[in-house]
């Protein structure tokens, strides 16, 4: 079903994430400071993100953004928590610092995909600085996006938007084969 069947245009004063009149639909609403995000979810399930990483802020900041758009959200602070968490959660998606101490986020990205396909879970990395040598160990871990850490809040709700427009998208009947 294409997004017009869904939805209708709202006026052009309207701000980017009112943009669309969504008939039935579920809004969630929550306040993070000064700035206010609405999610408008069309009656899919909310997705399941995973926060890995052992700087606290950066966690709590992603966290937050993260319920704030209507999802829920485990936290983790080391690799093996992270693996621990991802085996009880099934995570849709994982926000993934590379720098940790005793297990890096390469081999924690290593393990997840081997227990998660890529169709069923998205790897998003986090980096300090980027160069040649690490998208190609990222890549070859099966990490799904690498980002200079810290992430733009409004990358985050993009990339949870289209995720969970994925996630929920219904299936035709040669895909449920």
């Amino acid at each position: 079903m294409a997004v017009q069947d869904l939805c209708e245009m709202a006026s052009p004063k309207t701000t980017s994430l009112e943009a669309w009149h969504v008939p039935k639909q579920v809004d969630r609403r929550a306040k993070d400071g000064d700035r206010q995000s609405r999610v408008i979810l069309f009656g899919g399930r909310a997705l399941r993100v995973l926060v890995v990483g052992h700087a606290q802020d950066q966690n709590d900041e992603l966290t937050q953004l993260v319920r704030c758009n209507g999802h829920e959200v485990r936290e983790a602070h080391t690799g093996h928590g992270a693996l621990r968490v991802a085996a009880k959660q099934h995570p849709d998606v994982v926000l993934l610092q590379l720098e940790m101490p005793l297990m890096c986020g390469i081999q924690v990205a290593r393990h997840l995909r081997r227990d998660f396909p890529s169709r069923n879970c998205l790897i998003i990395a986090l980096a300090p600085r980027i160069d040649h040598a690490l998208r190609r160990k990222c890549r070859n871990a099966g990490i799904d996006l690498l980002f200079v850490a810290p992430l733009v809040a409004d990358v985050v709700e993009t990339l949870l938007m289209l995720e969970w427009s994925l996630v929920n998208r219904p299936m035709n009947a040669e895909e449920a084969k």
